[in-house]
């Protein structure tokens, strides 16, 4: 993936307009999030960078996450590469 040009000021009412190259992956995981929530590409977008900076920002401070597929599933610790 690749952002467009990173010294450009185009921001509009406290909002920034970037260029994204999506893989195919991506683009199908964009697809999945707003079948099921009904969020648009942006909206979607912007949560996962959210969420992505919350998970890094706990990792580096020393915290970590863990999920649990379902409520009888065992507890995974979430790990970044």
């Amino acid at each position: 993936m690749s952002v467009g040009n990173e010294e450009s000021d185009d921001v509009t009412d406290g909002l920034k307009r970037v260029t994204l190259n999506l893989t195919v992956r991506a683009q199908d995981a964009i697809r999945d999030i707003i079948n099921v929530t009904s969020e648009s590409k942006t909206d979607a977008i912007n949560r996962a960078l959210l969420l992505y900076n919350f998970f890094i920002q706990t990792q580096a401070s020393g915290g970590a996450l863990y999920v649990r597929d379902t409520v009888e599933g065992e507890v995974e610790r979430l790990r970044l590469l």
